[in-house]
């Protein structure tokens, strides 16, 4: 589960935005983030929300994308 929770934020945190259909963080993020948040005293999440306008600027545009998964 570790790693598949850590891909999500390696991954989700830049990928989902451009290529879900919501434009947005995922959801699993957002609730991990705020629920941390919450634990450290802050009245909302430290994620930062996208506007409307952000959502549709990036959600689907994407030119190139390459990653590097090899360990070390």
């Amino acid at each position: 589960m570790y790693a598949f929770g850590e891909n999500l934020f390696q991954s989700g945190w830049v990928l989902h935005p451009i290529y879900s259909a919501t434009g947005d963080y995922p959801p699993v993020m957002k609730e991990w983030m705020a629920k941390k948040s919450k634990e450290e005293g802050y009245s909302r999440s430290r994620l930062p929300s996208f506007t409307k306008e952000e959502i549709e600027m990036v959600k689907g545009e994407v030119q190139f994308r390459a990653t590097s998964d090899t360990a070390a």
